[in-house]
């Protein structure tokens, strides 16, 4: 019989593993939403970064907002334009750029 040997994490590691996020906020068509990603872009899934280098911005910000936050997204309507300011937001909160 095979056994399984499940690797728990402790406290003090579960809380060496969060992400220190940033809020940001933007307007949609009159609606204001909040939205959370990490501070630090170094931070984010290693995709966001390879889309990011390759400069394909609205799939580096899809990939760090995530499928829950763009649910929102879709919901209140956001265009092209939008996603444009939603990044520049994003970029002005996290210092992404910046140095």
């Amino acid at each position: 019989m095979a056994t399984s040997t499940k690797k728990t994490e402790t406290a003090a590691q579960a809380e060496a593993n969060k992400i220190e996020t940033v809020n940001f906020e933007v307007d949609i068509k009159g609606k204001k939403v909040e939205l959370e990603a990490p501070r630090d872009p170094n931070d984010a899934s290693f995709d966001f970064i390879i889309e990011y280098e390759k400069g394909n911005t609205f799939t580096a910000m899809s990939l760090i907002l995530g499928n829950e936050q763009l649910d929102t997204l879709r919901e209140v309507g956001a265009s092209g334009n939008d996603f444009v300011r939603i990044f520049d937001a994003y970029t002005e909160a996290s210092g992404l750029g910046e140095g």
